[in-house]
């Protein structure tokens, strides 16, 4: 049976007025318990008990399907109200809950009343609720003040919840200044997410911050994202060109990294065009970058053509880099190899 807009309000402030009512009555008693016998101090116990019960069941009741849409006609009616109710629940999880439908259904036309209850804001999970409600609208309104309130939400994981959703909304210039103050394993995670997106839109500038990483799964997988959008083509901004990819891969200064982009740069070419990539791979000077290229190739080569996966392996100048290969290449599932005339 739907609630009526009247059973909503006493619900609620039914509910909050007979705890507060509650409340002086179990002070009262508490200032008096020494007077008190055990037997008064038990029972005071147990409506205690049976209040905190009866206002969890209301506001589980005020949640439940039978409301939606009442509830949310009702929270827009009195929205300082409900802010006051949500920050003196003792049920904190609970106290989430319902504010994470308050925010979605007034962050709209009470933007600037979110925000004020965001900067007052002592439960660090509510806070991240309502930051992200607002914060598509704030990150364009002032950019800045939504990266400084960003980080006033903590380091939880609602927090960095709440700063990878603001990744997204930031203009370019305000992305880059949220990378550079987050904490290197936070920047790490994003990146591995966002790298793609954010590298479609400044490839270079990506592959800096991807080169201030220490190594690391959330590493590899930001290398991945980038070389994606930067030398396969999966760029709807246009920047998307291979051999500058490859290019700017071979000035990275990291050894190591540098082969692990060559790889992944190669890899996202020769599956575009790999009589272009074949053809740039020979130019390059014999050494770790070349054996590097000539890696990606033979492994995006190997699965149709495994003949000629093995002729470029076999020009490697490692030895055991070029064995492996070699035996990688040999070790391919019959059923994927390029039966010969």
């Amino acid at each position: 049976m739907h609630l009526s807009n009247q059973r909503l309000w006493k619900i609620i402030w039914g509910g909050a007025l007979g705890a507060a009512g509650a409340a002086v009555v179990v002070a009262i008693r508490l200032a008096m318990a020494p007077h008190q016998p055990a037997a008064e101090q038990a029972h005071a116990a147990t409506v205690r008990e049976r209040e905190a019960s009866v206002m969890k069941e209301d506001i589980t009741a005020l949640l439940s399907k039978d409301t939606e849409g009442r509830l949310e006609r009702w929270m827009e009616t009195d929205p300082a109200g409900m802010m006051a109710h949500i920050d003196s629940m003792e049920d904190r999880g609970l106290a989430a809950e319902l504010a994470g439908r308050f925010v979605k259904a007034i962050r709209n036309p009470h933007h600037d009343l979110l925000l004020d209850w965001l900067t007052r804001q002592k439960d660090g999970r509510i806070a991240a609720l309502v930051f992200q409600a607002i914060s598509p609208r704030l990150a364009r309104e002032d950019a800045d003040r939504s990266i400084a309130l960003s980080f006033n939400l903590g380091d939880g994981p609602e927090a960095r919840t709440a700063r990878e959703a603001l990744f997204s909304e930031l203009p370019l210039e305000q992305r880059m200044r949220l990378l550079e103050q987050q904490k290197p394993d936070e920047r790490a995670e994003l990146l591995g997410k966002k790298a793609a997106g954010f590298g479609a839109r400044a490839p270079e500038a990506c592959l800096e911050m991807i080169a201030e990483l220490p190594p690391s799964a959330h590493r590899s997988e930001a290398v991945a994202g980038l070389m994606k959008s930067w030398a396969n083509g999966a760029d709807t901004f246009r920047l998307a060109d291979p051999v500058s990819a490859v290019k700017a891969v071979l000035a990275t200064k990291d050894p190591e990294l540098r082969k692990e982009c060559l790889r992944q740069a190669v890899l996202e070419w020769s599956d575009r065009n790999p009589d272009l990539a074949s053809e740039w791979i020979t130019k390059l000077p014999t050494g770790p970058d070349k054996d590097a290229a000539i890696g990606a190739l033979v492994t995006r080569l190997a699965p149709a053509d495994p003949a000629t996966a093995t002729e470029w392996a076999a020009t490697i100048a490692d030895e055991a880099l070029r064995s492996e290969t070699i035996r990688r290449v040999g070790a391919q599932p019959s059923g994927k190899l390029k039966k010969e005339p």
